[in-house]
């Protein structure tokens, strides 16, 4: 079986390399789109290198096994043996043999390294956006915050200021309180709004009361977004998993995407 190492280890490098060249094109949106720092970046990748593991190992044996499979078969080598009253079962039960160990190799692997690599990468990108949440924003499109709507129409990420907001707050009523602000900027845990209005819209979605500001705080908490809202089905083992899609059966609801 020392044939199958040397293609198993190049085939898993192969491969390797064409995840992490997808995901980084993945992450270099962050890198110009929301200006997060290189080494962040890395850590985020480097946490990422688990999951594409996993998913190499059994590329990486398929590769090894067809290519030691095919030399045999062009050297002739599989007649001999059958010549030599060698079944085909016992030509194949040393690669059955090494892909259960590589099974449970993996398996361990996925249960133990891949939640826990998980979990780090969303801490990681908490952190990125609890420390400079202005690059999570991108103007002309629609954030989702602490039961808000958030519109921007310009944001300066130099001064981390952004013009032109409007907030839609999420009501019992059938339509939201709005909030229109010429600039804000963010200090902590709050936004502070500068030169803008307030709106109470009735049932029919009139105008009921309108108030004008000069400054208003705003205690918001970025964790909400839905992207960083509890542990996700990638963070889970499969044992975690299995709960967690039974106790979403019991509610009454379809796990579609935990089930995927």
């Amino acid at each position: 079986m020392g044939g199958l190492i040397r293609p198993f280890l190049m085939g898993i490098f192969i491969f390797m390399v064409m995840l992490i060249g997808n995901t980084l094109f993945l992450y270099m949106e962050m890198l110009v789109k929301y200006n997060v720092d290189l080494d962040m970046v890395l850590k985020l990748l480097g946490y990422s290198l688990p999951a594409l593991i996993v998913t190499a190992f059994p590329v990486g044996y398929m590769f090894s096994s067809l290519l030691l499979l095919g030399r045999l078969g062009a050297d002739s080598e599989i007649i001999a043996m059958r010549a030599c009253g060698i079944s085909y079962v016992r030509i194949l039960t040393p690669f059955f043999i090494v892909a259960i160990v590589i099974s449970g190799i993996n398996f361990w692997f996925n249960e133990n390294i891949v939640p826990w690599a998980n979990t780090r990468a969303v801490d990681l990108q908490k952190e990125i956006l609890t420390q400079t949440p202005i690059k999570i924003i991108q103007p002309k499109q629609f954030l989702k915050a602490d039961r808000r709507n958030i519109y921007v129409n310009r944001v300066d990420r130099q001064k981390s200021i952004l013009y032109d907001i409007y907030m839609f707050q999420e009501t019992k009523e059938d339509f939201p309180q709005m909030i229109a602000a010429k600039k804000a900027e963010r200090k902590k845990t709050k936004w502070i709004l500068y030169n803008g209005v307030f709106k109470q819209l009735d049932n029919r979605g009139f105008t009921d009361q309108e108030v004008k500001f000069k400054k208003l705080e705003i205690e918001m908490d970025l964790q909400n977004i839905p992207l960083f809202g509890g542990r996700q089905i990638e963070e889970m083992s499969a044992g975690e998993a299995k709960d967690l899609i039974k106790e979403l059966e019991k509610k009454g609801q379809t796990p579609v995407k935990e089930l995927i």
